[in-house]
Order: C-alpha cells, then structure tokens, then sequence
C-alpha cells in the first residue's frame, strides 16, 4: 500500500509528498526532544568547565570543542532532518530549500559530525600523554599545542566534508561515502582505541607493582592514587569508546551501501540517522557522571543555581 498521498502542485515544480501523518509527527517530535535535549546538555558542560577553574583545563577545552561540534549539530544538521522526516525522497526537499542548500547542509553535516568525532580523538591523546608521560606533560601539551589541535579539527573536518563535488554519477559518491567512513570514522577509531589501550595497558602494569609491594609508605600511597586514577580513566574510556562505536557505525556502513545502490527501508535510515545524532547527546552526558572531575563542575552549576533561584533556602540563620 502507498505510505504518501500525492498533493496537486500546479507550478511545475516535482510535488511534496509527505509521510504518513502519524510517523511523520511521530519522528519529527522525536528529533525536536533530541535537539533540546542535546543543546542543554551540552551548552550546560561549556558552562560548567569554563566557570569554574580545574586542575585539567586543557583537557577541558577539548571538552568544550567537542560541545561546540555537538551544539552545531542540534542547531544545524538535525532541524533540516525534521523536515526529511516529512518529506522522505531527496527531490523534494530539494524543491522546497533549494538544491544548493541542500548540498550545503550535508556538507555542514558532515562537518559537524567529523569535528565531533576528531574532538574525541584529542581527548584521548591529551588523557593518553597526561597518564603515560605525566612528568613531560606539561611540557609537551602547552596552550599553544591544544589550540593548533583544535584548529586542526575543524580544518580536517572541513576538508573531509566540502571535498565532495555534486558531479552526476554514482562513482562519485561511491568513493566519497568510502572516503568519508575511512577519514571520518576508521582513523578516528584507531587513535582513539590505540591510546585507550595503552592507557588501560600503563594502568594494568602500575597495579602489578603495587601488588608486588608490600610495604606501605607515602611514596606507595601517592602511586596507588595514581593507580586508581589511571584505572578510572580506562573505564571511562571504554564507555566513551563504546558509545562512540554504537552511534556512527550503523549510519556510516549503510551510508556506503546506499552509495553501493543498496535497497534500505526508511526506517531502518531513519533510525541508525537518529542514532548519530544522539552520539551528540551522550558525549556530555558520558563525561559528566562518568568523569569524576567534571561531574563536579557540573554539581557546582547545578548548586549555585539553586542558591541563585532560591536565596532565602541558602539564607544563614544568624541573617534571619
């Protein structure tokens, strides 16, 4: 049976054919949540790391790079996707934004997406010399150093999406969808699972020495703490690792096989879509009750609200 219900269109432009009402609102309400959802969460970490100061405030502007990558996300790249929500076939949204603008909002897509994906990799690189050359980090890792880092991801993001010419053909977009997935997923995967793993591998190697000691002294305290320091990071890692995988690699690999001319449902695009785009979500939250440290900016925003709302509740009693 025909899911759509053709509306006459007298100006000779091709006709607006939009879902079926129920599922069209359905996903559209879905989309409109995920995009408040996602801007709160991460507009609310920006503002918890850059008020208050930290003992990691490199790491923290990766943070903050990579909340950026994701706001650009729910601001840009998901409202366009409500309306292909309605309207499900590429030549009519076309008809209703404009061909050009279409082309360059899955260029900014892709861009937001590769600089959220690349923000995850400097995480792990500036977590991967601040654990295995702790000694040398503030050295090696300056300001200077963290802010050609981030410049460089947007460059590269940039790069990756607008490298793509709208040219006819299907060869075109077959190497450009494989293109994408190798730049934009694979090598960001590897250095992050490669500096993970030797996070985990230097974590691993610290409690064996401790176990081999028996004694008890200051010096051995101050490494267990470290100890424990670098095993809560490789746990941290391994959720962000994880949820990095679950959200892209759905979209990424049907995106090649839809450039392969591969037949697939609506919802099951839809879906791995909408799966992409939660990543932009979970980044924040992964961080904030994952991260020791940053969840408790996080509680310091969420105290000094309070007290801000409700001055009277915080009142000293010698003032009543």
């Amino acid at each position: 049976m025909n899911r759509t219900v053709m509306l006459s269109n007298n100006t000779g432009q091709p006709p607006l054919i939009p879902k079926e009402t129920t599922s069209a609102i359905t996903a559209a309400t879905f989309t409109c949540i995920l995009i408040i959802c996602t801007l709160v969460a991460n507009v609310f970490v920006c503002f918890a790391t850059l008020r208050f100061d930290s003992i990691r405030p490199l790491t923290n502007y990766f943070i903050v790079n990579l909340c950026i990558a994701d706001i650009f996300i729910a601001v840009i790249s998901m409202p366009v996707w409500v309306l292909y929500q309605i309207f499900p076939q590429p030549h009519q949204l076309s008809s209703l934004l404009g061909v050009k603008f279409m082309l360059f909002w899955s260029s900014t897509d892709i861009l937001c997406g590769t600089a959220s994906i690349l923000s995850l990799s400097c995480i792990s690189v500036d977590r991967y010399l601040a654990i295995t050359r702790p000694l040398t980090y503030v050295r090696c890792m300056t300001w200077r150093r963290a802010f050609v880092m981030i410049i460089a991801v947007w460059c590269y993001a940039g790069t990756v999406a607008f490298l793509r010419q709208p040219m006819r053909g299907g060869q075109s977009n077959t190497l450009y969808a494989l293109f994408v997935l190798m730049a934009s997923f694979v090598l960001p995967l590897i250095v992050i699972v490669v500096t993970y793993s030797k996070i985990f591998c230097v974590a691993r190697k610290h409690a064996r020495e401790m176990v081999r000691r028996s004694s008890i002294s200051q010096e051995t305290s101050e490494k267990f703490k470290r100890v424990s320091r670098d095993l809560k990071a490789a746990k941290t890692i391994s959720v962000v690792i994880g949820t990095f995988v679950f959200c892209w690699a759905p979209f990424l690999i049907l995106s090649v096989c839809y450039a392969y001319k591969v037949k697939i449902h609506m919802d099951v695009a839809n879906i791995t879509k909408w799966m992409a785009y939660t990543n932009a979500l979970l980044n924040p939250l992964v961080y904030s009750f994952v991260d020791k440290q940053l969840r408790s900016l996080v509680i310091k925003v969420i105290i000094c609200y309070n007290r801000q709302r409700d001055p009277e509740v915080h009142m000293p009693l010698r003032a009543i």
